[in-house]
């Protein structure tokens, strides 16, 4: 799911950090500029648009689902998926302007996307003819009146097919957080006059109320001159430490601490990548769990306690929100636009910073409902209880620059492939041309095997886990072939982190680097301490099957310990199954070498096959999928 503004053809998000509202006639509370004004803002008796929901149904449309919008304070509860709604019947109609469920108009149309995802457009004051009224109250104090809000979507359809009394939450998707502000309280600036010329006024607004700082957060365009401050500078340092530190928990956790949630965070994830009505499918997480830690069941834990279990409750709204955001559409199209200024530093900046402050008010707006905790209290907390164990990774006071920011680092691999794979998107379609049973869309069924070592245990992330499902949970494979056999072997997530090119391995049985895994991540960039994209792949001789084999090295920054990933990949002839055997061994080295200055033949000169030892050992059994996906 997710909000556009049909037409629109602007670089700005679709929501506004702040709105103002004016009042009317009848108590009526209308927000001016919403969900933002374009191409141009209206002069008229008051300025408004209109807004569109899409929602992948890859299933199909019910024709009995309708979409409606109701305007919320971040702090009222949201309803959850499958959640049932009573009596949804102060709807806004033009007689009743002030109804608090906003339905959409006309029937909802389906539509094909270029990547062969059905899409239901719901829209929503396509007319312009009832504006948005929000009856929101403030009081006088300074806090309430800047409380954030924000436009929830919720996706129902009857719970009795004989009956509207009562409805079955099918979708849910929140806005980002924006203020309310009274139209006469604003500055001369964000009121809008006609004579208003300057383009680039800024807010002037007092306290909360002053957007100038998010405002140089938004999304650059080329009209707009970029130039960071020292302050924006330092609040975007400060956030990625805060989001560093709730990454390193979750990366340095035992798996085991999560268990609780388990549930809650694969149904996310599914969702996500299949849509809101999958097939049921074995848990992977609890699987790994059980293999992991065969005499811990998921409740327990020595050093656990209620201040402990509340801050792996929070990181775990993290880890959904961050799912959410990461594998939308809109990080995706954020990413496309960010690449325009990979080569003007200025702006370059500038979309780093706004990509920190994205991450930290999706997240921020979360926990405050939820939690009311924030990101900034998380990272605290966690300074107070852990102990580092990747000095690497932790942020210091010598690095203060945007050229030395771990964050920068991973921001600018990634802009570089997103731009980067713009020019290879064709070709790579292209390439599937091949007989050998690979080529299609395949999605996890069952497990087959896992077995996980007792020293390797303690090497299982979530963060590593969930990397790894955004890769395979789903593949889409191709496979370019001669009279002899597979050339190359292309796979990649049809749900992607980013829009990158797909996975490329080429089948001669020679070290080559791959540029990009196939949730859309850059390869050779340092990746939770370790850098990546060096392989050796080949195809192996069968007349009753297809079999590939890739081996993926992973070389460490900080440790003297190197990993090799095996994945056979097997389709036997006539089969409609695929087999992945993924093998996860690991094998010392020197700590002193610096990988970076070495060709990729040179590195996996360092691979000891003889002294590898087995780390995780799993067998998935795959089965063909039919597009679309969300």
């Amino acid at each position: 799911m997710e909000f556009v503004k049909e037409g629109c053809h602007c670089s700005r998000p679709v929501f506004d950090p702040k709105y103002l509202r004016t009042h009317r006639a009848g108590s009526v509370k209308l927000i001016r500029c919403f969900p933002h004004c374009c191409p141009t803002h209206s002069f008229a008796n008051f300025c408004t648009s209109s807004i569109a929901l899409n929602v992948a149904v890859p299933d199909g449309l019910d024709p009995r689902t309708v979409a409606f919008l109701k305007f919320q304070s971040t702090t009222d509860p949201v309803h959850e998926c499958g959640d049932r709604i009573q009596g949804i019947t102060d709807i806004r109609t033009s007689d009743n302007v002030k109804g608090e469920w906003i339905p959409s108009e006309t029937a909802p149309t389906v539509s094909t996307t270029p990547n062969g995802t059905r899409v239901a457009t719901f829209r929503f004051n396509h007319v312009h003819n009832v504006g948005w009224h929000y009856g929101w109250m403030g009081t006088s104090t300074k806090a309430h009146r800047t409380s954030p809000h924000h436009l929830v979507a919720y996706v129902v359809r009857p719970f009795d097919p004989t009956s509207a009394k009562s409805w079955v939450v099918e979708g849910v998707l929140t806005s980002p957080s924006f203020i309310v502000m009274s139209y006469r309280r604003a500055c001369y600036t964000c009121q809008k006059h006609r004579n208003t010329d300057d383009k680039t006024a800024v807010c002037e607004c007092e306290g909360e109320f002053n957007v100038s700082a998010a405002a140089q957060a938004n999304l650059p365009h080329q009209t707009r001159p970029l130039h960071p401050t020292s302050h924006g500078d330092a609040m975007s340092w400060t956030m990625e430490n805060d989001l560093r530190a709730v990454f390193r928990f979750i990366l340095d956790s035992p798996i085991l601490v999560f268990s609780r949630h388990f549930q809650a965070i694969e149904k996310c994830f599914i969702q996500l990548v299949l849509g809101h009505h999958p097939q049921p499918r074995p848990s992977i997480l609890a699987g790994l769990l059980e293999s992991s830690h065969p005499h811990h069941p998921p409740s327990t834990g020595t050093w656990q306690d209620v201040e402990f279990d509340r801050l792996v409750g929070s990181v775990v709204e993290c880890i959904v929100n961050g799912m959410t955001m990461a594998l939308s559409s809109d990080h995706r199209s954020h990413f496309a636009h960010y690449a325009t200024f990979l080569f003007d530093k200025p702006a370059l900046i500038d979309s780093y910073n706004h990509w920190m402050q994205s991450w930290a008010t999706r997240l921020n707006h979360r926990l405050a409902s939820s939690f009311q905790t924030s990101v900034a209290e998380i990272a605290r907390a966690v300074a107070q209880r852990l102990t580092p164990s990747r000095p690497n990774m932790d942020g210091d006071e010598e690095q203060d620059s945007f050229t030395q920011s771990i964050g920068v680092e991973y921001f600018v691999a990634q802009l570089r492939e997103v731009y980067l794979g713009k020019a290879n998107e064709l070709l790579q379609s292209s390439s599937r041309n091949s007989n050998t049973g690979l080529d299609g869309l395949w999605s996890f069924a069952r497990m087959t095997q896992l077995t996980v070592a007792r020293q390797g245990a303690a090497d299982l992330s979530l963060v590593t886990v969930l990397r790894w499902m955004s890769m395979l949970y789903v593949m889409d494979i191709g496979a370019t072939t001669t009279e002899t056999g597979p050339l190359a072997l292309h796979v990649r997530s049809p749900v992607p982190l980013y829009d990158t090119i797909w996975s490329t391995f080429t089948l001669d049985g020679s070290p080559r680097i791959f540029r990009a895994f196939p949730n859309g991540e850059s390869t050779m960039t340092n990746m939770s301490g370790y850098i990546h994209g060096d392989y050796v792949a080949y195809a192996l001789p069968s007349t009753q099957d297809t079999t590939v084999e890739v081996q993926i090295f992973s070389w460490p920054l900080d440790t003297a310990l190197a990993y090799v990933t095996r994945c056979r990949v097997t389709v036997v002839q006539g089969s409609q199954q695929l087999s992945l055997d993924i093998q996860v061994c690991r094998f010392p080295v020197e700590a002193s070498l610096d990988w970076s200055t070495m060709t990729c033949i040179e590195r996996c000169s360092h691979h000891r096959r003889d002294l590898e030892a087995v780390v995780v050992h799993m067998g998935l059994l795959y089965l063909p999928l039919q597009r679309p996906l969300p």
